[in-house]
């Protein structure tokens, strides 16, 4: 369920938004790939293998066009402190460097 509303096209993309989103920290719903990234850093951080299929979803929700699925990645980054350190504090990085959010 996670990895289909990861896929899903909701929220839908507004320029607007996006680019307001770090003065006015809102996101409404329903929002699935929001859910979705959230869910999936909750359901893999107690993992001690990496699932392909999971970590892919995880990283391409991190590069989402709304900063409310890239939030719920980078926020929730220390979730992977296990299971693939390497690339949560890249992504951290990435963010703090090139997203304003």
């Amino acid at each position: 369920m996670l990895l289909l509303c990861a896929a899903s096209a909701n929220p839908h993309y507004h320029a607007e938004h996006a680019k307001n989103f770090h003065e006015n920290l809102s996101w409404g719903g329903p929002s699935a790939r929001t859910l979705a990234a959230e869910g999936l850093m909750a359901f893999v951080r107690g993992d001690k293998r990496k699932d392909a299929k999971l970590m892919t979803a995880i990283r391409t929700l991190a590069r989402d066009k709304m900063p409310e699925v890239r939030m719920q990645i980078v926020g929730n980054a220390a979730m992977l402190r296990n299971l693939d350190p390497v690339w949560a504090w890249s992504e951290v990085e990435y963010a703090l460097k090139k997203d304003p959010t």
